[in-house]
């Protein structure tokens, strides 16, 4: 029985892509007597990736039994153990074995994630969990509050403009703008804030500018869009525009 279910493992491995994926150790494959199994792994384990980023999901499993055989991928979040199914309902009708491949889209996802495979009978359960852990990093949250709308000012010292924010993010950085255009790449920004740290927890934040730039400089009078530009080590930079022009008043 258990060179069997070995040859089974070793067929579904093969199918899975050979050496591709570590699907199972020495130490998960079947013990004398055993007659349901089933290994996962991940295209991406170990690894931090962008929120959003296609993740390859592949799990072996192997029926020696003649009951009906239910497979369920399980994604754990480590953060808060919360689980979502990857896969349900998946099922092996009598003996055989199989592997197969799902995708989990990222988006929506942040943190640590643990992959949970589940074969069930009607009289036997057997699980395996993932050797690594895949972790997303969830794209910067960053919205404007203030000003609400368009708005025309002279701001000093003594009449600062409040520009508030809500916002989240670890480790990334925040830098906030008035551009003459809507390209902010294209080198006329004018920066009134510069690279500081996002909090991890989504709170409000604002500052009251004064009428200078990040240097000191008075702004010139003209009309600007606001805007905000986060950067992380893993995401690509994000821009948010402001919710209506600043007019800077001679």
């Amino acid at each position: 029985m258990r060179t069997g279910l070995l040859t089974m493992f070793g067929l579904a491995w093969l199918v899975a892509g050979g050496t591709c994926l570590p699907l199972y150790e020495k130490k998960h494959q079947a013990i004398p007597g055993e007659v349901l199994g089933i290994s996962v792994g991940a295209s991406s384990l170990g690894d931090t990736i962008p929120e959003g980023t296609p993740v390859d999901v592949t799990w072996s499993a192997a029926n020696l039994t003649d009951e009906l055989a239910v497979v369920t991928i399980v994604l754990e979040s480590r953060t808060d153990l919360s689980r979502t199914n990857l896969a349900e309902g998946v099922t092996f009708e009598g003996t055989g074995s199989g592997a197969r491949h799902v995708t989990w889209y990222t988006d929506g996802f942040g943190g640590p994630y643990a992959i949970i495979a589940y074969i069930e009978t009607a009289t036997l359960v057997r699980r395996d969990r993932s050797r690594g852990l895949v972790t997303i990093d969830a794209r910067p949250k960053f919205e404007f509050i203030e000003p609400a709308g368009e708005v025309v000012a002279r701001p000093s010292p003594d009449q600062p403009l409040t520009i508030a924010w809500v916002a989240r993010d670890e480790g990334a950085t925040a830098s906030i703008g008035l551009d003459p255009d809507t390209n902010h790449e294209s080198g006329n920004e004018i920066f009134l804030l510069e690279d500081w740290e996002l909090p991890t927890t989504l709170g409000e934040d604002s500052f009251d500018w004064d009428g200078t730039d990040a240097n000191g400089a008075q702004v010139p009078a003209g009309i600007y869009n606001l805007f905000a530009r986060i950067t992380d080590n893993v995401n690509d930079v994000v821009t948010v525009a402001g919710l209506g022009p600043i007019t800077v008043a001679e």
